[in-house]
């Protein structure tokens, strides 16, 4: 377990440090976070994943003239080795057509250790007013499955620290047959010291078929 979780820091910080070079030559910004953490328990889309697990995770946005490009690569081992893996791309691109709303459009790659991969083609849109809303549509490129998740969020400045809260509701299809409601809401204290973020959350997660769920984690993240 410690292996892995040392060869995935290892690469987060070498795709960071060369991505980081190679936008320097070509003449433009990349931003993005780096970071580390431990969660109780791992959860998607409602699906229980794994128990105790740690995460790695590395994440770019930069821009060439009014698009937005941006990637994120994230790792989830289980301390449990007998308990599910999983591993996190997206790529994506957004526009802001008019102010304030942000138009998503990108591929969202998950591979879980005990269930293969799931390569999901996705739209959205963002708007920039209270509480942050978005909606995003996933479509299953293989099985032709979509899901459709909102998203709302807001931070309040404690002086201290930061709190954070957001909720989450979608629906899933598992089959062609069968779907799935899901929803949530995470609540993390944030302590920010420069450009490092220091966390701990909370959070509940539900879906149609089981009791809620409560978990928790902690960690930090470095930005660039």
């Amino acid at each position: 377990m410690k292996t892995k979780i040392v060869i995935a820091a290892l690469t987060c910080a070498l795709i960071t440090n060369v991505a980081s070079a190679a936008t320097q030559d070509a003449g433009f910004k990349l931003g993005g976070t780096i970071g580390a953490g431990y969660v109780s328990d791992d959860f998607f889309r409602g699906q229980a994943s794994s128990g105790e697990s740690l995460q790695a995770n590395v994440g770019f946005n930069t821009s060439v003239g009014s698009i937005g490009l941006f990637a994120d690569l994230a790792t989830t081992q289980s301390v449990d080795s007998t308990e599910a893996d999983t591993n996190d791309v997206t790529i994506g691109l957004s526009l802001t057509p008019v102010d304030k709303i942000d138009l998503l459009l990108g591929v969202y790659n998950t591979d879980i250790s005990n269930s293969g991969s799931n390569l999901e083609g996705f739209v959205g849109v963002q708007i920039d007013m209270l509480f942050d809303p978005s909606i995003t549509v996933y479509r299953n490129t293989s099985e032709q499955l979509y899901t459709y998740e909102g998203r709302l969020s807001h931070s309040i400045d404690l002086d201290v620290f930061e709190l954070r809260a957001s909720g989450w509701l979608g629906n899933t299809e598992l089959t062609t047959s069968d779907d799935s409601t899901y929803y949530g809401a995470n609540l993390a204290a944030v302590k920010s010291l420069g450009n490092i973020d220091l966390y701990a959350d909370v959070a509940v997660d539900d879906n149609e078929d089981r009791d809620a769920e409560t978990l928790w984690g902690a960690g930090v993240a470095v930005k660039f």
